[in-house]
């Protein structure tokens, strides 16, 4: 079977779904490594609210710096695992935008809808654009991420650093 071409790639198209549960350890691991001694909880911890930056973590890295949850896998792995033969090397993360919606409670599940919402070529370079907006299992809107990615920089490699 024939793979596709950047200029085939249908825009827009569902990557994917993913559901996962953080764990408090996650939640605090994350907090430790951006010096935030606070621990990304909203109020009392005990009532177990997290803000909605904490799901940033789960993009590309989901096992939360500390424990890999069940089902969680990164967005771009997402895309990878289906298109791979579209990423050349070395590929770049060119920016995140990201809607924080609602703090979530970190004894339901979440669910990340990914998909691929944007495609372009510029400066001889192929761009990606994913969206996951996440909920958690009432369905309440939490947050949305948009990730731009460049894929293919048509740049040569050779030994000691980008030709």
């Amino acid at each position: 079977m024939r793979e596709i071409t950047f200029d085939e790639l249908e825009v827009p198209q569902d990557l994917g779904t993913v559901e996962f549960q953080p764990v408090e350890e996650s939640v605090k691991k994350f907090a430790y490594a951006v010096e935030d001694e606070t621990g990304w909880f909203l109020g009392d911890p005990k009532d177990g609210w997290v803000h909605p930056v904490f799901l940033s973590n789960y993009l590309w890295w989901p096992e939360g710096f500390y424990l890999k949850e069940p089902g969680a896998v990164g967005h771009f792995t997402m895309f990878e695992d289906k298109y791979g033969h579209l990423i050349r090397y070395p590929f770049l993360h060119a920016k995140t935008n990201a809607d924080f919606i609602n703090p979530f409670r970190i004894d339901k599940k979440l669910r990340a809808v990914v998909r691929l919402v944007e495609k372009y070529h510029k400066r001889d370079k192929d761009f990606i654009v994913i969206e996951a907006m996440f909920r958690d299992e009432d369905g309440t809107d939490i947050a949305r991420y948009t990730h731009t990615a460049m894929i293919n920089t048509n740049v040569s490699l050779r030994m000691g650093g980008i030709k």
